[in-house]
């Protein structure tokens, strides 16, 4: 056996000229045999590294148990055991386990008779290329391997498991569980101690079902142990109609690098993906931001070692109590079988209490931190002695399988005894042998039974729960407080150790930051307040309604058109009944729709009744006075009716074809109120997100546009006519200050209602405020300007004799009746007169009375 400190030896630079031309040929002969183009590339590419990577291993190999004069007599084999001493995640501290276990193998004299058991290791730094680097160390060199256990971490696993079966090498791990590994295609010969990482899926479904979680937060690091797993993990997810919010962060960036996104503002349950390097860092800027039980909660890996908390690493700066503070009543899950009783003896002949014994003992000595692999690894070390063990009988036992080894081999004396040790790499036989052994492997370890499925990796029953917390002497530690099936029902938490939900959760349990929606509509008082205004609008329009049915013959009143007063009238109590619809509380989508649809329609059929009423009055007022011809054509009610009914048709035309228009349909839509979005009540923060059923379309502006537009169009021609009658005075037809008054506020109140429909349309409690005070107050100055002062002219002129106003015009009237006294009485007796044409044709009079007296004071001066 060669120098196991030389360098060459491990570094793969020996030069095939120093070795004997027969072996050269030999291997040259495997080569072609075993047609390893592909296997040679890639060793050139790491052999060229091989010098860097030996000097940052440090000072590796180590041989354990070095061979001695004692064990001269037996044959030594050796197992190529690599582990992660270095790098994101360190398995170094399996090695006391795995030379407790080679110490027992070799000390049974059943087991492996003629053999000692040892290992050669290397550091893989759960990195990639190293792993493999460390694989061709051990297989170039001179010293067979009859079998690989590690690589120490998934990275470093998956692509030594890959390569391993082109060297007839059988690979068990032992600190590895990267779903990946789960595929006999690809990893031939490989044999896994830990159930896949996947396996924690049902046990985290289990723990989110059982405490009602409906949200969970993904924090994954981007390997593909972690990224299947959360794969698996949101599947479920989906199944089980719970939300989650995922943040992946690459290795070589941290945690750190996605910033403000590390946490989400409202996620309280967070699952960390990752190595316990980096998880500690998330710890560290989880107490920064306070979030700590009993508000926040993490669910971390069980495999982590029970210490990692307490690493002194440089990249965080917080102390060893402000994590605990965090991770008090966090938990753990962990995919690993259940223990044996921890008295019982085992197939090792040591029980699980004194094995532990055992390891702390010589970790303590060998300076390694603390794995929770260790007792994966030394059942793993045993599951290959046993079969190893099994396969040295079958070749003594069975003649042909004797005789096929040799084949492979190539011996041409087939006389001569095989065995175990003159197995080379290309011996395809001696490893199809082993494979079957340890597929068929079933025995009581220190881990309880240990078994594997049909593509090799571990089986289990049950997923074990854990919680941090204090327990005795102030001590922080993890408590084993429930299971979960790993088949079938992974519904079921189960307690035990005399757990419950106020042992686990003794500040209740942590709420998942999923926020109850509460419905809002406008304020019951508020619909309330509105709707007494509304009804006091609409008695004192009725009030209106009564005054000029009951004075319809009064002079004053007759000269307003009564009629078309009715009309006006009818159009404000639509409006005033438009301020119930615009005010009522509603919660449903179908009420709120209802009313998105009805709403706008009831009031611009209001509006425009009652404003093209009074546009067409003052179109006939603006006509009289402006065309003061004797021949001109009178006006009747029934013209101006004609008009209100085809603005009222055109108005409803337009909003029947919205109507028919799916974009133009108004529909509720659930929106967040943007009023009072949300707020957060008691020790745990239970939020509560306020939603508010909208109006919207998906071609809003258009529907605004045509209800308003035409609107617009009316108000624009009222301004056009209050502004050409501005100087009129007759009483009763129009008064300029208070028509023209009435127009404005109008115009005013209308441009509100377009602004306040266009900008807070999701502000329901403003919309609804402000648009129903704007039509009361608009139909409240209708009514008031339009019949208030023939209220108060009816009293204090019931007989309608004075229809003129202001001073001036008494006297020219008084001037005309004196002087005029014949042509008046003709004019006020003609049979052949209504009453407007009368007036008509008294204020013509009174215009050519005006003329004469400037024509006879021009012809005195």
């Amino acid at each position: 056996m060669p120098a196991q400190n030389d360098p060459k030896a491990y570094c793969g630079v020996t030069n095939v000229a120093d070795k004997p031309k027969e072996k050269t040929k030999m291997e040259t002969k495997s080569f072609q045999y075993f047609c390893f183009p592909l296997i040679m590339s890639l060793q050139l590419i790491f052999l060229c590294i091989c010098a860097l990577a030996s000097i940052s291993h440090g000072s590796f190999p180590l041989v354990y148990p070095q061979p001695s004069a004692e064990s001269s007599n037996a044959t030594s084999l050796y197992l190529a055991v690599m582990m992660s001493f270095n790098g994101t995640f360190l398995s170094s501290g399996t090695i006391p386990g795995i030379q407790i276990a080679l110490d027992l193998i070799n000390e049974q004299e059943d087991l492996l008779p003629g053999y000692k058991l040892h290992y050669i290791a290397l550091d893989s730094r759960c990195n990639h290329t190293i792993a493999l680097d460390s694989l061709f160390k051990q297989l170039i060199s001179d010293t067979q391997r009859v079998g690989v256990i590690g690589a120490g971490c998934s990275v470093a696993t998956e692509p030594t498991a890959e390569i391993s079966h082109y060297y007839n090498i059988t690979q068990v791990s032992c600190a590895s569980s990267s779903h990946n590994l789960a595929n006999r295609v690809k990893y031939k010969a490989y044999f896994q101690m830990l159930p896949s990482a996947i396996n924690l899926v049902p046990a985290i479904g289990a723990i989110c079902l059982r405490y009602r979680w409906r949200h969970i937060g993904i924090i994954a690091q981007d390997e593909n142990l972690f990224t299947q797993t959360v794969g698996m993990l949101t599947t479920l997810f989906l199944s089980e109609n719970i939300t989650w919010g995922l943040r992946k962060f690459q290795s070589s960036d941290g945690p750190t690098s996605l910033g403000k996104n590390l946490f989400e503002t409202r996620e309280r349950i967070v699952f960390l993906a990752m190595y316990p390097g980096h998880a500690l860092t998330v710890v560290c800027e989880a107490y920064k931001k306070n979030r700590v039980y009993p508000r926040y909660t993490f669910i971390i890996y069980g495999w982590y070692s029970p210490t990692w908390w307490t690493s002194s690493a440089s990249s965080i700066d917080c102390s060893r109590e402000e994590i605990e503070s965090v991770l008090h009543y966090s938990i753990a899950v962990l995919q690993h079988q259940f223990g044996t009783d921890r008295t019982q003896s085992t197939i090792s002949g040591i029980s699980y209490d004194t094995y532990h014994g055992m390891y702390d003992k010589r970790l303590s000595s060998f300076g390694y931190r603390y794995s929770t692999h260790n007792i994966q690894c030394f059942d793993g070390v045993w599951a290959f002695a046993l079969a190893l063990n099994q396969t040295i009988n079958d070749l003594k036992e069975n003649e042909t399988l004797s005789r096929l080894a040799q084949e492979s081999e190539g011996w041409e004396d087939t006389e001569t005894e095989f065995r175990i040790e003159n197995a080379t790499y290309k011996n395809n036989v001696i490893q199809q042998m082993m494979f079957g052994h340890l597929e068929r492997t079933n025995f009581l370890g220190i881990t309880g039974n240990v078994s594997f499925t049909n593509i090799g990796i571990r089986r289990v029953n049950r997923l074990r729960v854990f919680q941090y917390r204090y327990t005795g002497n102030n001590t922080f530690g993890t408590v084993e407080f429930a299971s979960v099936p790993a088949l079938g029902n992974y519904t079921t938490l189960e307690y035990y150790n005399g757990e419950s939900d106020s042992t686990v959760w003794p500040s209740q349990v942590p709420y998942d930051g999923v926020a109850e929606i509460e419905i809002v509509s406008v304020p019951i008082p508020i619909s309330v307040v509105f709707s007494l205004l509304a009804g006091a609008g609409m008695i004192f329009g009725v009030i209106c309604l009564v005054f000029v049915i009951v004075y319809k013959k009064n002079k004053l009143v007759r000269l307003t058109s009564p009629k078309l007063n009715v009309l006006i009238i009818i159009g404000s109590l639509i409006m005033y009944f438009s301020v119930i619809l615009y005010t009522l509380p509603v919660y449903d989508s179908f009420g709120r729709t209802l009313l998105c649809n009805l709403e706008p329609r009831v009031f611009s059929l209001g509006y425009t009744l009652s404003f093209s009423t009074i546009l067409a009055k003052m179109w006939r007022v603006y006509y009289i006075f402006t065309n003061p011809k004797p021949n001109r054509k009178a006006i009747k009610d029934w013209h101006l009716s004609l008009f209100v009914l085809a603005a009222v048709s055109v108005d409803l035309l337009l909003l029947g074809l919205l109507a028919g228009y799916k974009g133009g349909r108004p529909e509720a839509y659930l929106v967040r109120n943007n009023e009072n979005p949300s707020d957060e009540r008691g020790t745990l923060g239970y939020i509560t997100d306020y939603y508010v059923y909208t109006c919207d379309s998906h071609e809003h502006s258009i529907f605004l546009g045509i209800i308003f537009g035409f609107k617009a169009i009316l108000q624009v021609a009222a301004l056009f006519l209050a502004f050409g009658i501005r100087k009129v005075k007759v009483r009763g037809l129009n008064d300029s200050k208070f028509v023209g008054l009435m127009v404005y506020i109008s115009s005013i109140i209308l441009t509100i209602q377009i602004i306040v429909s266009v900008t807070l349309n999701h502000y329901q409690f403003a919309f609804s405020i402000l648009f129903g005070l704007s039509i009361i107050i608009n139909t409240t100055v209708i009514l008031g300007l339009l019949f208030f002062p023939q209220m108060v002219g009816v009293y204090k002129d019931p007989e309608g004799k004075e229809v003129f106003v202001g001073e001036q015009m008494k006297v020219k009237v008084k001037t005309v009746l004196t002087s005029n006294e014949g042509a008046v009485s003709n004019i006020v007796s003609s049979p052949f007169m209504d009453d407007k044409q009368k007036i008509e044709a008294l204020v013509q009079k009174i215009n050519e009375m005006q003329e004469n007296d400037v024509d006879m004071k021009d012809t005195a001066t």
